[in-house]
C-alpha cells in the first residue's frame, strides 16, 4: 500500500488515466465477449441426478427446458402466414442449443391451433435446462420471435423458462438513489462537495471495473446472475465506506501540519 500511495503522489496522472483505461478496457471487453451469467446445478449421486442423466442420455430431445411462441392473425386465419412462421421456426431449429421445435402446422402439433385458426402456438425444445443454456442461444430465439411480431397483420409473442433469463435483475433505480443519499450524508460529512466525490468516484470506477470482470469471468466458467448485482452493493457500501476512511485520515494529516504527499501516505498506509 506504501508503494501504491507514493506512485499516486508522485504520478497521479499516470494512476488517473490507467484506472480510466482499466475500466473501460475490461467494461469494452465484457461488452464484447457478452457477459453469460448463469446458475448451473447438479446432484450427484441422488435418484433425481440418475433420472435426468437418464432423460438426457434416452429422450435428449424432452431433456431440456422449452420456450412457447404464439402466433395469432390480427385479420382472416393463420394460413394466410404458413410460410413465413414456418420460414422463422426453421431459422429457430438451426440454433445449436434447439433440439427440436413442433411447428403448429405439422402433425404433431395439429392440436396446437384454435378451432377457428386464428391463434396457435409452437413449441421450441432446448437441449439442455434454462440455465446450462448459452444466453446468445436464447436471445437469438427471441429475436426470431421479435422479427416475427413486425410483421403486418401478424402478432407474435414468446415466453417460457429459459426466455425468462433475459429479463435478469440488473442495477436500476433503487441502487442510483442509495448512491444519491451517500452523496448527501458524505457533503454533511465533510461540510464540502467537492471532498465527497473523491469517495463516490472511487466507489463507481472499482465497482464498474469490478462488473466487467465478472463479465469477462463468465466467458470461462458460470457464475450466478446475481453475482454483478452483489458486486455492485457490496462494493458502493465498503468502496464508499472505506474511501471516506480514507479521505478523513488524509484531512487529519493535513490538519496536523503534515504535506499533501505525507498525508496521503499515512492515510493509505494506516487505514
Amino acid at each position: 500500500m506504501k508503494a501504491l500511495a507514493r506512485l499516486s503522489t508522485t504520478r497521479p496522472l499516470a494512476v488517473v488515466l490507467a484506472w480510466i483505461a482499466l475500466v473501460i478496457g475490461l467494461t469494452a471487453a465484457s461488452a464484447a465477449f457478452g457477459p453469460d451469467f448463469r446458475d448451473t446445478s447438479s446432484m450427484p449421486g441422488t435418484d433425481s441426478q440418475a433420472a435426468y442423466t437418464l432423460l438426457d442420455a434416452k429422450y435428449p430431445t424432452q431433456a431440456g427446458d422449452a420456450d412457447t411462441l404464439v402466433f395469432r392473425a390480427d385479420e382472416g386465419t393463420l394460413s394466410r402466414w404458413k410460410p413465413t412462421i414456418e420460414a422463422a421456426l426453421a431459422k429457430i431449429e438451426a440454433i445449436p442449443s434447439v433440439a427440436q421445435v413442433t411447428s403448429p402446422f405439422s402433425p404433431s402439433g395439429a392440436a396446437q391451433v384454435s378451432a377457428d385458426g386464428t391463434v396457435a402456438f409452437a413449441t421450441v425444445t432446448y437441449d439442455a435446462t434454462t440455465y446450462n443454456l448459452p444466453i446468445k442461444d436464447i436471445k437469438a430465439v427471441a429475436d426470431i420471435s421479435a422479427t416475427l411480431n413486425k410483421v403486418n397483420g401478424l402478432t407474435v409473442g414468446d415466453g417460457g423458462y429459459p426466455s425468462s433469463r433475459l429479463q435478469e435483475p440488473t442495477v436500476g433505480v433503487g441502487e442510483l438513489v442509495g448512491l444519491l443519499i451517500a452523496g448527501v450524508i458524505l457533503v454533511l460529512a465533510f461540510g464540502s462537495g467537492r471532498a465527497a466525490t473523491v469517495p463516490l468516484i472511487s466507489a463507481i470506477a472499482a465497482v464498474t471495473a469490478t462488473v466487467g470482470a465478472l463479465g469477462l469471468l463468465t466467458y470461462f466458467g458460470p457464475l450466478t446472475p446475481s453475482a454483478s448485482i452483489l458486486a455492485v452493493l457490496l462494493g458502493l457500501g465498503i468502496g464508499i465506506d472505506y474511501a471516506l476512511f480514507i479521505v478523513n485520515r488524509y484531512r487529519i494529516g493535513l490538519k496536523a501540519g503534515r504535506g499533501v504527499r505525507e498525508s496521503v501516505i499515512a492515510a493509505m498506509t494506516t487505514s
